[in-house]
């Protein structure tokens, strides 16, 4: 697998008052295209600040991210938002659902925003076929015109992954993507995950307390007080699966 993404000695710190908190310390790692990478770690070990900073969604404060080879933060503020909105999708524990909309306006929502009133009644079709064919890949063919609040946690999970995957973004950033989730609930994500990585070759970066989660990855790096604790090429099961 070629490499898409490539973090080089990150570093992240930030002022309170008159001490220097640093919260990433000189992180490198490369990550290929099409894997599943977990980063597991205890609360405040940094997991979610390099996510953001992968995603740009954070600056660091020192060292580089490399996209496909083009160093994301020397790259003007306009270009970092179009790779932010059409190669990077968030995935959050907390669904972030908007309740006024039903499922099928809450899928479609990062093209409403992106494109002009013009460019969206052009393409509005052809964008709701494809969130249609998300929605029946998802098993949300019965709730489309659901609300989120008449909706499981699982299933709101799933109309957030739709909504990160209308866009066909190549890398998505989950955020303890589970952590709202009872047990079965887990294992419907977990497997949904699996196949669209499978089948569409999916790039997933993890963030998670779950071990199961992260044993179950294809590669799991541990985040500890801002830091790299294991080889980060650790492969924790067979890519083939």
């Amino acid at each position: 697998m070629s490499e898409i993404l490539k973090i080089e000695n990150i570093s992240r710190s930030f002022k309170t008052g008159n001490r220097t908190l640093e919260i990433l310390k000189g992180i490198s790692l490369d990550i290929k295209a099409g894997e599943i990478l977990a980063i597991a770690g205890p609360s405040g070990a940094g997991k979610s600040t390099l996510l953001h900073i992968m995603g740009l969604l954070d600056r660091p404060t020192s060292g580089r991210v490399l996209f496909r080879n083009k160093d994301l933060y020397a790259l003007p503020g306009s270009e970092q938002a179009r790779l932010r909105n059409s190669s990077f999708a968030f995935i959050f524990q907390f669904y972030h659902l908007i309740p006024e909309l039903n499922i099928l306006e809450n899928i479609l929502l990062p093209h409403m925003i992106s494109n002009s009133i013009l460019n969206w009644q052009i393409h509005r079709k052809a964008l709701k076929a494809k969130a249609g064919k998300l929605i029946d890949k998802l098993g949300l063919s019965g709730r489309v015109f659901h609300k989120p609040n008449q909706l499981s946690g699982g299933e709101q999970q799933r109309v957030a992954i739709a909504r990160a995957l209308v866009t066909d973004p190549e890398v998505i950033l989950c955020d303890e993507p589970t952590g709202n989730l009872d047990t079965n609930a887990t294992m419907e994500i977990q497997n949904l995950i699996s196949e669209l990585n499978r089948q569409e070759g999916k790039t997933f970066i993890i963030v998670t307390h779950n071990e199961n989660i992260a044993r179950w990855s294809h590669r799991m790096i541990h985040l500890v007080d801002g830091q790299v604790t294991n080889n980060p090429d650790e492969s924790c099961r067979d890519k083939s699966q």
